[in-house]
């Protein structure tokens, strides 16, 4: 992984948003390059429940419905699974495809009727 890369992602997993801007302003290539595992900037944000992090990234152009090599999943599953509600709902509400299945024949909604979470299941039956 390169440095910036390290940074960015860094910069996600601490929540620091204006160190994120700042690192997809100087290269916005960042923000769909994948970490040796194939995680995207939008995965790592979705899963930390960074909706204010998504935001920024989604308007700089993170692809939505990317799915992870190995589990195939994306970035609302993730968000699902994580129980970040607000960042699954904005990933919704901006048009990430809520039918994707990932390598296991899932969906979002299926991850979220498994952990029983009734506002996850309204977000994405709405």
């Amino acid at each position: 992984m390169s440095k910036e890369l390290h940074h960015l992602f860094n910069a996600i997993r601490t929540d620091h948003l204006n160190q994120v801007e700042v690192a997809i302003k100087d290269n916005q290539s960042l923000i769909n390059t994948k970490d040796d595992k194939g995680n995207t900037s939008l995965i790592i944000a979705a899963e930390h429940g960074n909706t204010g992090i998504v935001n920024t990234l989604v308007k700089h152009g993170a692809h939505l419905n990317y799915q992870t090599p190995e589990k195939k999943q994306t970035a609302l599953m993730i968000a699902v699974q994580f129980g970040n509600i607000d960042t699954a709902k904005y990933l919704v509400e901006n048009g990430a495809d809520i039918t994707l299945v990932d390598s296991q024949k899932k969906t979002a909604l299926d991850y979220a009727q498994q952990q029983q979470n009734q506002l996850l299941i309204k977000i994405l039956q709405s």
